[in-house]
């Protein structure tokens, strides 16, 4: 469903692939241990309080976001994650 486009973003594909998959507002997300670009998808849904489940060596835990609520706000990726204005 979320294909990385090469084409287009060169190394920096799967990455917005990434932004692209947070935009729907997943419920959660499952991340499994050894790749800078699972660490990204993490980290970005944590930032926007979708619950992750981390499997490293086979072993699941859960880290929330900072904001853990069910519900989250209906804008786009990139609206959410940039800074108010006059903030440095």
């Amino acid at each position: 469903m979320f294909k990385p486009n090469w084409a287009r973003h060169g190394k920096a594909a799967p990455f917005k692939r990434n932004d692209q998959v947070l935009d729907v507002l997943p419920i959660g997300a499952i991340v499994f241990s050894g790749s800078g670009i699972s660490t990204n998808l993490a980290d970005k849904a944590k930032k926007l309080g979708i619950p992750v489940w981390k499997f490293d060596n086979g072993r699941p835990h859960m880290a929330f976001g900072a904001n853990h609520m069910l519900s989250q706000p209906s804008r786009p990726l990139a609206a959410r994650t940039q800074a108010p204005a006059g903030t440095p």
